[in-house]
């Protein structure tokens, strides 16, 4: 007789404060009742949100990355990671490259997720491109809407459609 051992998932994001990416990640915690942790830098963002916004820009066209505290969980303990990451000036912020150049995840299964509210730019290939040694399943890309960040531009449903499908 085979019994089917489901995946261990654990949902990793790199958000600002209670910011879009956590609120999805998050939810899918709750609704799959996954592991989550948050990918923190050491350096806190602070200033208005024109400074950050003005700091993110300069980081990603260097190609700077942020030093990082290390994950509370074993991530060699997980099959599965879900990664989400909003989207910086048209790609990953910094942190979640940071994440990916210092933890190998080579023989994962990762479900990668980006949130944006203007234009997606190439946020979720990048993510993809940096997860080159996993096996990619089901990436999504979320849309807020641009005049009001806090609500998504697709139905609730749609967006659970997809949790329950990872």
């Amino acid at each position: 007789m085979f019994f089917h051992r489901k995946a261990k998932t654990l949902v990793l994001y790199y958000s600002q404060s209670m910011g879009n990416t956590k609120k999805i990640a998050k939810r899918i915690a709750d609704i799959k009742s996954y592991d989550i942790e948050a990918i923190d830098t050491i350096n806190e963002y602070t200033g208005s949100f024109d400074d950050i916004m003005a700091q993110g820009k300069e980081e990603v066209e260097s190609g700077y990355r942020p030093k990082i505290k290390p994950l509370v969980h074993d991530i060699m303990s997980y099959n599965r990671i879900i990664i989400g990451s909003p989207t910086w000036w048209f790609t990953i912020a910094p942190a979640v490259s940071a994440f990916l150049d210092q933890y190998d995840l080579s023989g994962k299964t990762v479900i990668p997720f980006v949130t944006y509210g203007g234009y997606e730019g190439h946020s979720l290939s990048d993510l993809e491109k940096q997860c080159k040694t996993t096996k990619i399943l089901n990436p999504n890309s979320i849309q807020f809407d641009a005049e009001n960040l806090n609500k998504m531009a697709i139905s609730e449903k749609d967006l659970d459609t997809w949790i329950q499908s990872i």
